[in-house]
Formats: C-alpha cells, structure tokens, sequence
C-alpha cells in the first residue's frame, strides 16, 4: 500500500485538511463506514466535517460547498454514482477534491483535484466484496488522522478536550 502513495500528495492532504473551512465526507456503498468512521476521526481532531449518510443528501449537501472547503471522497472502485455526482457537484462549487481509491481509473479520479491510491495488493473490486478490500482505507484514514493530529496548531485544542469530554461520558465504568 505505501508503494502506491506518493508523499508529495500526502502532505498536499494534509496541508489541505488542515486549512480546509469545512471538509465534506463523501461515500457510498461498502466505502460509507470507511467514510463514517473518518468523519468522526476528524471532528475528534477538532474539524468542522459534514457528513451525511444518505446517497442524495450527499449530493444536495456538496452543492452547498464553497471553495475554502474539501471534499473528501471514499471510492474502492471510483465508479459509484452517487459519490461521482457528489464529487462533481463540489468541483462545479470550486472546492477541491481528494479522493481515495482502490483501482487506478476510473470516472471519479478524472474529476478528483489530488488521489491517493489505497490499496492492497492485488485487489480487486470483487476481492472488496467478499475479503478484506477496504481494511487498507481503514488503515490509511486512521494514519492519517494520526498524521494530522500532531501537526495541527493548538487552535483546534479547546475543542478537541470537549470531545474528549464526550468520549468519556459515553464510558461506563471508569478504570
């Protein structure tokens, strides 16, 4: 999976999540837990993140983008035509997209701004369904939140020790 990044792009990410106003999860399909489980790994870091779990809603909600905000698009196969509506209504809003793939082509990289290609080897879109297809965007997203955590500037702090807050309320018993 590393082979396949380059990291350049990475940090072009990075630079990009944490400058970004808003960052928008897009994701269908069998990529919408991936996409879920970003989305609450970036706003525990303290970042605004939309998300919206219904395949239209996604598509009305990148509408409403602007360009100081990103889109982040989870796609094994890049052809899913809910997350491609979505991806090109935030290009047609200005906002750059970063999308996150397990095949090299398809329609969606086409309209992406930056990709970064997760994948294991030799998957396919079949070995997806029925193996452990999506476990390298598992591992990639959780990365690079960690990445991301410790270089973001102390400005998302006070935010991030009220999620924290949060996280423990949901503890049951404390240790």
């Amino acid at each position: 999976m590393a082979a396949l990044l380059d990291a350049g792009t990475v940090d072009a990410v990075l630079e990009k999540l944490a400058t970004a106003k808003t960052v928008f999860i897009a994701g269908s399909g069998l990529s919408a837990p991936v996409a879920d489980d970003l989305a609450m790994r970036l706003a525990a870091l303290g970042l605004r993140v939309q998300r919206v779990s219904d395949p239209m809603g996604q598509e009305i909600a990148a509408f409403t983008l602007l360009p100081e905000n990103l889109c982040i698009a989870i796609s094994g196969s890049g052809q899913n035509a809910s997350t491609y509506r979505s991806v090109e209504a935030a290009r047609s809003r200005g906002t750059d997209v970063v999308l996150l793939p397990s095949v090299d082509s398809s329609p969606t990289r086409e309209l992406a701004t930056l990709t970064l290609m997760v994948s294991a080897a030799g998957a396919s879109y079949a070995s997806e369904v029925t193996g452990i297809g999506r476990l390298p965007m598992y591992l990639f997203t959780h990365a690079l939140c960690d990445v991301l955590r410790r270089t973001l500037d102390g400005s998302t702090q006070p935010v991030r020790a009220e999620i924290m807050a949060v996280i423990d309320r949901f503890t049951l018993f404390a240790e």
